[in-house]
């Protein structure tokens, strides 16, 4: 009976010490889905756009542009900015994108093209112009120069790596 004991106790203590050191280091390293890491970070949210399931409405960044005017920029509420930006984090090295595919599509996947061009994991440029679409199964690192998101197109990002050097929301993109 108490070798049983120990071997539950160990069990659950393994269960919490990880669980417990994953969890701090994740919201260490991402306080919000949304941040800025360094004194020139800002936010700017246009018009109908929407910053989903983020734990907070007061984001990590020194300042904000905030076009809403439903109130409901970070979910519930509007978005607002704390005055400083998330502790640092090293990080690697960003790639240089060269890519010259374009996408521009309404509940597409991305990644998956009627052409060759189109069926790839780097692109110069992605644009949803409205609906839902999400990022093709093929591949689990992608690489976009800059991300369109509008007229409340929804963009569903699968766990994998993303690089993506620039993003715009608008008109209720999310």
């Amino acid at each position: 009976m108490c070798c049983k004991f120990k071997l539950i106790f160990a069990f659950l203590l393994l269960l919490f010490v990880s669980g417990s050191a994953y969890s701090i280091d994740c919201i260490s390293v991402f306080p919000t889905g949304v941040q800025g890491n360094n004194s020139s970070s800002s936010i700017n949210i246009q018009s109908g756009a929407q910053i989903n399931n983020v734990p907070f409405t007061e984001l990590p960044f020194t300042s904000i542009s905030n076009a809403s005017v439903s109130g409901d920029s970070c979910g519930s509420a509007d978005c607002s900015v704390i005055g400083s930006v998330a502790e640092n984090v090293t990080l690697p090295t960003f790639p240089t994108n060269s890519a010259t595919a374009e996408l521009t599509t309404t509940n597409g996947t991305v990644g998956e093209g009627i052409s060759s061009s189109l069926n790839t994991n780097s692109f110069k440029e992605v644009t949803i112009n409205a609906g839902t679409s999400d990022f093709s199964d093929n591949y689990t690192e992608y690489f976009i120069g800059i991300l369109n998101l509008r007229n409340g197109a929804t963009l569903r990002i699968k766990p994998g790596n993303y690089w993506i050097g620039s993003v715009n929301l608008s008109s209720a993109g999310s």
